[in-house]
């Protein structure tokens, strides 16, 4: 059964899923907590590569592992990116070497994790790069 609230939240306010309900709330799926971490980890990663406004973009403070903003300590950008590198190398992992589990499809392509692989580790680089006051 859908929460209707929270079907409504998410036409009303597009793009800030984590903020209004959490995917579980508006599917109502007991179970899907591995499922939701992973859409909420990828939204977070096209949101950190994809920063449009002053708020939200990559800069010192809010790059390193562990950062406290608005009075609490979150993981920083860079820490999300590695951790998105680090679930696509475990994807992978497992659709070669299955061991006991069911053979199945990965969540996507090779062809587009690669291409996630590469666009995450560039924009960690550049950034890193960027950030590092001895090249500019």
């Amino acid at each position: 059964m859908v929460n209707k609230l929270c079907f409504k939240k998410l036409l009303r306010l597009p793009g800030t899923l984590s903020t209004t309900c959490s995917i579980r709330e508006y599917l109502s799926i007991k179970g899907s907590e591995a499922t939701e971490k992973l859409t909420k980890l990828i939204n977070d990663t096209f949101d950190i590569m994809n920063g449009r406004h002053k708020g939200e973009s990559i800069n010192g403070n809010n790059w390193n592992n562990f950062v406290e903003m608005e009075g609490k300590v979150t993981k920083g950008k860079k820490s999300v990116l590695e951790d998105m590198l680090k679930i696509i190398e475990l994807t992978e992992e497992c659709h070669r070497n299955p061991g006991k589990r069911p053979i199945m499809a990965a969540f996507a392509s090779y062809t587009t994790l690669d291409g996630w692989r590469l666009s995450i580790r560039s924009t960690i680089v550049l950034t890193e790069e960027l950030l590092n006051p001895k090249t500019l």
